[in-house]
């Protein structure tokens, strides 16, 4: 058994959303931009507050889908095998506090780590340089993930967007 690290932090499905240049794909992080100022009103922000916001996600989770694997990569079974241990880790990503985040899920004796993508830690603090956009961006995250628990307002909304990517024509009740 061995302690595995990935990458993550984007609310679209992978980093193609991000960075290619056809239409579908910027017609898709028009509506994604869109979605995210609602979400943020929904959470009690005023309109200036929201676009803010939604400028620092997306600069953020943009810089994020720049330092990540592609599908492509991550097909590779040899590439997604890193094997790294805890020191080495703390020197890739010395912003991360290793030793105390390792013991609050558990893994205190934990000595090797499986790292997916070596490149991501150690490029994600120059990501969230910006203390602003990394506060913004953590509370999206917040929002976001709680969406299907809040109100039917935010359920709806995030219900939206899965339409925008999926086509999908109906919801789930939410008792399902």
């Amino acid at each position: 058994m061995i302690a595995q690290v990935d990458q993550n932090g984007l609310g679209l499905p992978d980093r193609d959303y991000y960075l290619k240049d056809d239409e579908k794909s910027k017609a898709l992080r028009v509506a994604y931009r869109a979605h995210i100022g609602r979400m943020m009103k929904l959470a009690g922000e005023d309109e200036a507050s929201a676009e803010r916001h939604t400028a620092h996600v997306m600069k953020v989770e943009t810089a994020i889908a720049a330092i990540s694997k592609s599908r492509v990569e991550r097909r590779d079974p040899k590439g997604m095998y890193n094997k790294i241990d805890r020191r080495g880790l703390v020197e890739r990503a010395p912003w991360i506090d290793w030793p105390t985040y390792l013991e609050a899920v558990g893994l205190k004796g934990i000595e090797d780590i499986n790292v997916i993508s070596v490149p991501f830690f150690e490029n994600l603090s120059k990501v969230i340089a910006s203390a602003r956009a990394h506060r913004d961006y953590l509370r999206w995250r917040v929002v976001r993930s709680m969406a299907g628990a809040l109100r039917k307002s935010f359920v709806d909304e995030r219900f939206a967007l899965v339409q925008a990517l999926t086509e999908q024509k109906e919801q789930r009740p939410r008792y399902k």
